[in-house]
């Protein structure tokens, strides 16, 4: 009853329009977290047709923003979705949630549950998706919901999409922090140095610091130690202390993706820059070798690297929330189709690594035309090397990488409108 309540007084006296050419509304509106036994915010934007049809329900994507920033850190994704929106599709666009995860210490809560912060993962999960399929016309299926975010958002986001696979269809993580691995650790541990010229760290040293302190109140907070009430995983000498460091392998998202195979398909759409002075290059180069491990296990991704740094590239985004509604519209069309969790062909490459010459072997189970494709390691297509229909049954396709130099490349499969990418690895000629 609380919550209805506090929801009515928002629409009476807080709902805020952004009409934006009429593609959405926004409103903002307190309501009662039971975890964080507090009023939060929370930024619920509803495509202009919202109130046409009082029958009409929707797909939620659910954005989580970065560090030092709230709920109001939506309006600008949230305007990309709506206004970019491909006019082509058939089905109504998400609903666009943004929930407040700020909190009094360091630069935010990164969603998570934590000691220092509060439980704020539970607040993500139990109350914010409880209040908004309550009260709006939102899917309470897992086939639509979305989440994504950016930076420490991403990283949440990542996270919730591995650990609650019941509970999201897809995940796109933008320029986030997805594997705690030694190189990435070591290369936040470099970054801390430069800002303090020693391992002594003082939180107002600079932004990589407030960053890692952030983090470190989310996986290793101590209200028993000092001022700041966190363990850092090193120590004044720069050496790793391991019982800190086994409680942020505890959050490293890469070591999840085993938890997800049993629960039918999940999509991943990987953007960020290759240039990013913090290590999220080096952090999705080990989630996806995790993702590679499974890929035929319903688990499928693809990637958008650009030569950018820490901030959302407009077209990567874009493109992002093109792909979201694309596995949105799919939802809408396979309802009630019991082999909506059945993958229509599998991929197998070989030799990889390889010098000149690759196969690609993969099976088809329904006919369907298909696209064969390689990128390089930002992303930039190189090649289409076969489109064409062909019929059920198993399939072989060979190309050469004689021409290219040695480095990560992609091949990408599609299938009418599924698609699997895989990482190839092109090594020096003998």
């Amino acid at each position: 009853m609380k919550n209805i309540l506090l929801f009515s007084i928002s629409l009476l006296c807080g709902f805020v329009f952004n009409l934006n050419a009429q593609k959405f509304m926004r409103l903002e509106i307190p309501f009662y977290s039971e975890t964080l036994q507090e009023n939060r915010m929370v930024d619920i934007y509803l495509p202009s047709i919202y109130y046409v049809d009082a029958a009409q329900e929707y797909a939620t994507i659910y954005y989580l923003h970065e560090e030092d920033e709230d709920q109001t850190d939506g309006l600008f994704p949230a305007q990309k979705y709506y206004n970019y929106r491909m006019d082509t599709l058939e089905y109504p666009p998400a609903i666009f949630v943004v929930p407040d995860g700020s909190c009094s210490q360091f630069l935010g809560s990164c969603f998570m549950n934590s000691e220092l912060y509060g439980s704020y993962e539970d607040y993500f999960i139990q109350d914010v998706i409880s209040f908004v399929e309550s009260n709006f016309r939102a899917k309470s299926d897992k086939r639509f919901r979305l989440i994504t975010g950016e930076s420490t958002g991403g990283f949440a986001a990542a996270y919730f999409a591995t650990k609650y696979p019941e509970k999201f269809r897809a995940c796109f993580p933008n320029f986030a922090f997805l594997a705690w691995s030694d190189s990435v650790l070591n290369a936040w541990k470099d970054l801390c140095y430069n800002e303090n010229n020693s391992y002594e760290l003082n939180y107002n040293a600079g932004k990589y610091t407030k960053t890692f302190f952030t983090f470190c109140g989310a996986f290793s907070p101590n209200l028993n130690n000092g001022t700041n009430q966190i363990d850092i995983p090193f120590d004044n000498n720069g050496d790793w202390v391991n019982g800190t460091l086994d409680k942020w392998h505890e959050f490293d998202v890469s070591r999840r993706v085993k938890d997800m195979v049993n629960h039918g398909p999940f999509d991943w759409y990987l953007a960020c820059g290759t240039t990013d002075p913090y290590p999220t290059y080096t952090s999705y180069e080990t989630f996806m070798d995790s993702l590679d491990q499974y890929i035929n296990d319903n688990i499928k991704y693809t990637t958008n690297f650009n030569p950018g740094g820490h901030s959302t590239n407009t077209l990567a985004w874009i493109n992002g929330m093109h792909w979201m509604d694309s596995i949105i519209n799919h939802s809408f069309e396979t309802i009630g189709i019991p082999t909506i969790f059945e993958p229509t062909f599998g991929i197998t490459i070989f030799p990889n690594p390889a010098s000149d010459q690759v196969n690609l072997n993969y099976s088809l189970t329904l006919a369907g035309r298909i696209g064969i494709s390689l990128y390089d390691n930002i992303g930039q297509k190189l090649a289409t090397l076969q489109v064409e229909k062909q019929p059920p049954g198993e399939h072989s396709f060979r190309f050469m990488l004689s021409e290219y130099p040695a480095g990560v490349y992609f091949v990408r499969l599609q299938v009418c409108d599924e698609f699997v990418t895989k990482k190839i690895i092109k090594v020096a000629g003998q």
